[in-house]
Formats: structure tokens, sequence, C-alpha cells
């Protein structure tokens, strides 16, 4: 539930109050507020309390993906004519479900092979010892972190104000001068 507050806080109350807002800045905003989220999260241990550690970092989880589908949702269908707008965002929609299966997997992974390899160096612990599902959680936060960073650097090199024109190469540019 807090996730889900977050989300919608940073969608309605940060990215829907800043229609004129760049959506890079935004989108970036997101992902660093998602990666303290993530650092928090790392500081999970097995005495650790819900409402001082997880609930925290969960609503700014939130607030940070919601600051991140806003834009990336508009950005989807800008320029897309009108009769293919519910195509472009099935397409989206679709992209970004498939990319979220695909993380938890790799990020289960993640944990799974940590958890062994806590078992492996802790000889006498067993599946079901905490330290070591922790450890798990804490190694695939970690790469979760890895991941939103280079959500950062993909919206710092990509992204682009939906109102200026795409940069076109010099090799179109020259052979539409000679047309």
């Amino acid at each position: 539930l807090p996730l889900v507050v977050g989300m919608a806080v940073g969608a309605t109350q940060v990215a829907g109050r800043l229609p004129d807002a760049h959506p890079q800045l935004l989108m970036s905003g997101g992902f660093a507020l998602a990666m303290i989220a993530m650092l928090l999260m790392t500081r999970l241990r097995v005495d650790s309390g819900y409402v001082e550690l997880m609930l925290p970092a969960m609503v700014l989880l939130g607030v940070g993906l919601g600051m991140v589908f806003v834009p990336a949702t508009n950005l989807s269908t800008n320029g897309v004519a009108r009769a293919d707008a519910g195509v472009a965002s099935a397409v989206f929609v679709t992209v970004q479900q498939i990319g979220a299966a695909i993380g938890t997997v790799a990020l289960n992974g993640a944990a799974t092979r940590a958890s062994a390899q806590y078992l492996r160096e802790h000889v006498g612990s067993t599946a079901a010892d905490p330290a070591a599902v922790i450890y798990g959680f804490t190694t695939s936060l970690w790469w979760t972190l890895a991941v939103l960073a280079l959500g950062v650097v993909v919206t710092m090199t990509l992204v682009r104000d939906p109102g200026t024109p795409a940069p076109r190469s010099r090799r179109v540019d020259e052979v539409s001068s000679q047309a």
C-alpha cells in the first residue's frame, strides 16, 4: 500500500503539477528518488523495523516511480496520430509489462544465487536462515539500484523535450539539400 500511495503522490502531485517541466528532469529526478529508496532498503537487517526502514523507503520509491511513469507514458504517445494512439499506448504497456517480468525473474535469480552463496559461506546455516534471505534481498536491491542508475543515464541521453524536433543526421540533410 505505501508504494501505491507514493506512486499516486508522484504521479499526481509532482509530475501532474509540472506539465511544463522537461520530461528528462522529471524522469531523472524520479529515478534518483527511487535510487535513494533502494539505498535505504539495502540497510535491511534481520532485526530491521518496518516503520523505521521499509515504510519510508517504499513511499519514496513510489513517489520516484510515479515521477517516471507519467512523463514516460506521455512520451510514448506524443506525436502519434490520434487514430494510432490506442495502439501506441498498448505497445507501451505491453513493453512495460514484459520488462517488469524479465526484471523480476533476473532479480529473483540474483537474490537466490546470493542466498545460496551465503549458505555455502556460512556452514551450518539452513535455507530458512533469515540472514541468508536478507543477504539475497539486499544483493538484488543493489542490482536494482544499478538498473535505476542506468535509467538516469538513458533518460539524460535519449529523452528530449517533446516540442523539440529530433536531430537529423548530416547525411540526411545533405541528401535533402541536393534534391
